[in-house]
């Protein structure tokens, strides 16, 4: 997983780690980037080999954002898995960890899908 810039702010420490991305400096900046102010005027994109932990490090971050009052999210994936993933990781963490009952993850599926 690759992300420019490595500086990290103090506003980070104020967030709950998983213990996963602790010792993860790419990651973490990912988060960081999506969640402080002023960062989200341009789109950010993550990108890596499998494995990297792209679809745990948007999850995380999205974790925070719902908590939100007001906030929208986007989440666009290249492969059908990974939107999967994101949908049943985050209904499990609201509805059963947080019971944010109207807050839902709309899966929407291609036509074509397979």
């Amino acid at each position: 997983m690759a992300c420019s810039n490595r500086q990290e702010t103090r506003s980070w420490n104020l967030l709950p780690l998983d213990p996963k991305l602790i010792n993860n400096v790419n990651q973490r900046e990912v988060i960081r980037r999506i969640l402080e102010p002023g960062n989200n005027s341009s789109p950010l994109v993550v990108f890596g080999p499998f494995g990297t932990g792209k679809t745990f490090t948007l999850n995380q971050a999205i974790r925070h954002l719902v908590t939100k009052e007001r906030n929208r999210i986007l989440l666009c994936t290249h492969t059908n898995s990974a939107a999967d993933i994101h949908v049943q990781l985050l209904h499990d963490y609201l509805t059963k960890e947080k019971g944010l009952k109207a807050t839902k993850p709309l899966r929407i599926y291609h036509t074509k899908r397979r």
